[in-house]
């Protein structure tokens, strides 16, 4: 296990966690618009075929609707549903959660600096009293 030594480790995680975070929501969204697309021709696909068994057989159009708004229509939705489900269980599996507490981050960042602070009057003190001996032996 790694130690964070400085504010610039610290800020390099927090930076890397925000990529990941914009890579995920832009993989989201590229998979939110696939499917949309695929509605879309789903939805002209019915249309198309609406329109043909009308046209062809205009008697039985009105059985075929209702058959399908209430049986084929719901047992699709259920499929759909389970088929998603189970596409959740299996990356959830996979998924990586990593909780930053902002305060808590906050508190670590301000400590660090200020023991660099401290370390620097120090070096600053020890080079002075280097410097005086310096003189004083002159």
């Amino acid at each position: 296990m790694t130690e964070i030594s400085t504010v610039k480790d610290v800020l390099n995680i927090r930076e890397i966690c925000n990529n990941l975070s914009d890579k995920s929501d832009k993989i989201l969204n590229a998979k939110v618009r696939h499917m949309e697309k695929k509605w879309i021709k789903y939805a002209a696909i019915f249309i198309i075929a609406g329109t043909v068994i009308g046209v062809y057989y205009p008697d039985k159009a009105f059985l075929t609707f209702v058959t399908a708004w209430l049986f084929v229509i719901p047992v699709m939705a259920a499929i759909y549903l389970t088929y998603g489900l189970i596409q959740y269980m299996r990356d959830r599996k996979n998924k990586i959660v990593v909780t930053i507490k902002n305060n808590d981050l906050t508190t670590r960042l301000m400590s660090i600096m200020r023991e660099e602070e401290e370390l620097k009057k120090a070096k600053e003190a020890i080079y002075k009293q280097m410097k005086n001996e310096e003189n004083k032996g002159l």
